[in-house]
């Protein structure tokens, strides 16, 4: 039997009252106030519910408060769903003016109970979907199990058809989520057999198995489609489909794309097969990476290091060149000059000799991705 929740009971309660300027309540199938325009009468006994469900009663009029246990003057209807009286709504004031809105409030109550438990079922098996997709590629699989791939044919998705993994990810703020849910929806309507799903911070696609370049076509629609965006994502794509079971590799390697792309920034998309160094980096403990840091720049402040870091970012983005990197940082040429010197002096590296560059530009992308920790 269907069960109305108190949220929804307090919901209905607030809608309908406020428009017949009159007092409700909806008592559930216990007998028990669960919302009430009188706040603290949820909880209460209601002997007229307990009457009407008993009996089977049409309607209960309660003439005075004191006629019925917890029962206010007023009129009393079962909100009957699929055959089954599931509880009661009473509506509080003299009997000629309850009853004059009476089966039009217990048809608009039963009407609105309805609509919320469609959508909770509709909630329920978007959840369900969602947990099952995150079970199917998120987590490593051994085999493909026959209740694994019943599940997928429950929700119309085929685990063992070729895919690509792609994943989006942008900063939580207030329109992240709508983003997130209009770029799962254009992933879907590009091709029906499209799987795209929310898992922690990522969106996760698992598209029809194509090739890079029509990925790159399906992500630039997606860049240009939301250009004037405020919110900026980017995209880690797998190195292509080997075996359904590979599946979860596919969203790892994904995944090692996505944060690669956003720790630094470059671009807005990168592929597991692009990267290079990247892939070193991953490797690398964070604590490592901080001793690594510390012991190029000793002695400097944390300040300092960034400061420092910048600016030999520029010079060595601007091939050397001292005026360039000066207008690019918006400093007299003279002031870099001396700013360099200075960390060469407290470094011990040369900035122009080429063989300390690696050096600075490692510290570099260390830097990149303890600050987006």
């Amino acid at each position: 039997m269907l069960q109305i929740s108190k949220q929804d009971a307090a919901e209905i309660v607030d809608q309908l009252s406020s428009l017949i300027n009159l007092k409700m309540n909806i008592v559930g199938s216990d007998a028990i106030i669960i919302a009430n325009s009188d706040r603290e009468r949820v909880g209460d006994f209601h002997e007229a519910t307990k009457q009407i469900i008993e009996n089977r009663l049409e309607e209960l009029v309660a003439v005075t408060d004191d006629q019925f246990i917890g029962t206010h003057a007023g009129t009393n209807l079962p909100l009957v769903i699929d055959g089954q009286i599931i509880g009661v709504v009473g509506i509080t004031g003299p009997y000629k003016e309850a009853r004059a809105y009476g089966q039009i409030i217990k048809k608009m109550t039963e009407i609105l109970i309805l609509g919320k438990d469609r959508d909770s079922k509709i909630l329920k098996l978007k959840q369900d979907k969602e947990r099952f997709e995150i079970e199917w590629i998120c987590n490593p699989q051994t085999v493909i199990t026959d209740s694994l791939r019943a599940k997928g044919q429950e929700f119309n998705i085929d685990i063992t058809k070729p895919r690509r993994l792609i994943l989006f990810c942008m900063e939580p703020n207030d329109i992240e989520s709508n983003l997130k849910s209009e770029i799962i929806h254009e992933i879907r309507k590009q091709d029906s057999e499209n799987v795209a799903f929310r898992n922690l911070n990522f969106v996760v696609a698992a598209i029809t198995n194509r090739s890079d370049d029509k990925i790159v076509e399906l992500i630039e629609k997606l860049i240009n489609k939301y250009a004037d965006n405020p919110m900026k994502f980017y995209i880690g794509v797998d190195d292509g489909f080997i075996d359904m079971l590979k599946i979860y590799d596919q969203y790892t390697k994904a995944r090692k794309a996505l944060i690669s792309c956003s720790q630094f920034g470059i671009q807005r998309y990168c592929f597991y097969s692009k990267l290079n160094i990247e892939l070193v980096l991953d490797e690398i403990p964070l604590n490592a990476k901080q001793l690594y840091i510390s012991k190029i720049f000793k002695d400097f402040s944390a300040e300092e290091i960034e400061e420092s870091i910048n600016a030999i970012k520029v010079f060595y983005e601007e091939d050397g060149s001292i005026k360039r990197a000066a207008e690019i940082l918006n400093i007299h040429p003279n002031t870099l000059q001396y700013k360099l010197k200075r960390i060469e002096t407290r470094t011990g590296l040369d900035l122009r000799k080429l063989k300390f560059a690696a050096p600075f530009s490692l510290a570099e992308l260390f830097m990149i991705e303890l600050n987006n920790l």
